[in-house]
């Protein structure tokens, strides 16, 4: 597996642990029960990708670089903050959608920057993509 390949499998992998980092800090926040469904099935298949994506490092006997633990850490007090200030769905809704914009973003950067990349791995970015752009469109229902 080439240098390019591993660097974006392991931001794709950091994209989904902020994803399920986050969605644990404002699942017990959500009262509404089909709001809970869709974030909890979003959550899910994040961390489905994530196996994915461990399974195929591993069977290259490669490793994942190292995510950033700052930015980690960042993220779990700037969502509790959030949440602290204003826990309506509607706000919760905008974070998700900001939150999943920036690794659609984040996500499509890297893929348009590695020019060596096996089509195993651009599919499991495009996956990434395509879940992050759903689970937003799903989130502008509550707006």
């Amino acid at each position: 597996m080439r240098r390019q390949e591993i660097q974006v499998l392991s931001e794709v992998y950091e994209g989904c642990q902020m994803g399920i980092e986050a969605l644990d800090e404002i699942l017990p926040k959500i009262k509404d029960g089909k709001l809970l469904k869709e974030l909890n099935g979003h959550q899910k298949d994040l961390k489905e990708l994530q196996e994915e994506i461990y399974q195929m490092v591993r069977e290259s006997n490669e490793e994942l670089e190292e995510s950033g633990k700052l930015k980690e850490m960042m993220l779990k007090g700037s969502t509790k903050l959030n949440l602290m200030v204003d826990d309506t769905m509607s706000h919760i809704a905008e974070m998700l959608i900001q939150g999943g914009t920036m690794g659609v973003i984040t996500a499509r950067k890297i893929l348009n920057q590695a020019e060596q990349v096996d089509g195993d791995v651009k599919k499991i970015a495009e996956k990434f993509i395509r879940l992050e752009e759903n689970n937003n469109e799903k989130m502008k229902e509550y707006l």
